[in-house]
């Protein structure tokens, strides 16, 4: 009788763990096999991470570039981050991905300009001007917007306008003219790095 013991015990680590990993969101079914679930178990364990792991921003030769899609974010996880951070943007996670999918740039480097500029719109003219990059006119005026959403669509639209398009596509090409009156460029390119690398283990 000791296998059944052994099998009991190896059932029950089984759901323990399945449960912990927490990668699914529905309830287990209970008519399944100990093969159903070794194979739960182990899509947990391998997807879970990867969809965890943060990766540093890609670099070229001339810095970190903020053109390739590289950490996974999805509408799902954005509205998760904003709605964590309480930010009155919170549900715009789809028009985030849609505009950066039509130009191209990191959605994960749209929201850390966002927490850059207004800590997700809670903070500075972003949260007056639905401006998730604090931009500002040729007078020097600070750019508004009726709804986040819109504010999303101008930042994409810009930024392939001003820079992409003009051949800058990395941080430290792209930043000593995006804040033209900052006198510590490093400090701002490590800060929208670092909330950038933090994004995949925030979903």
């Amino acid at each position: 009788m000791k296998w059944l013991h052994f099998a009991a015990i190896i059932v029950l680590a089984l759901l323990a763990s399945t449960l912990a990993v927490g990668a699914t969101t529905a309830a287990l079914p209970t008519n399944q096999s100990i093969a159903y679930y070794l194979k739960v178990l182990n899509n947990n364990l391998v997807f879970g991470t990867a969809q965890t792991t943060a990766s540093p921003p890609a670099t070229t030769g001339g810095g970190t570039v903020i053109t390739i899609t590289q950490n996974h974010l999805n509408v799902e996880c954005i509205n998760k981050i904003l709605l964590s951070y309480q930010s009155p943007a919170a549900g715009t996670g789809s028009t985030f991905i849609q505009y950066a999918e039509l130009y191209k740039i990191d959605p994960g480097m749209a929201l850390a300009f966002f927490q850059n500029e207004s800590s997700f719109g809670k903070s500075g003219e972003g949260a007056r001007n639905k401006s998730i990059g604090n931009r500002k006119d040729l007078s020097g005026n600070y750019l508004s917007y009726s709804t986040w959403e819109e504010g999303v669509k101008e930042w994409f639209a810009y930024m392939d306008r001003k820079y992409i398009q003009q051949g800058k596509t990395t941080l430290e090409e792209i930043m000593p003219i995006y804040m033209n009156d900052n006198p510590d460029i490093p400090k701002e390119i490590a800060d929208i790095k670092g909330y950038f690398v933090s994004y995949p283990s925030k979903c």
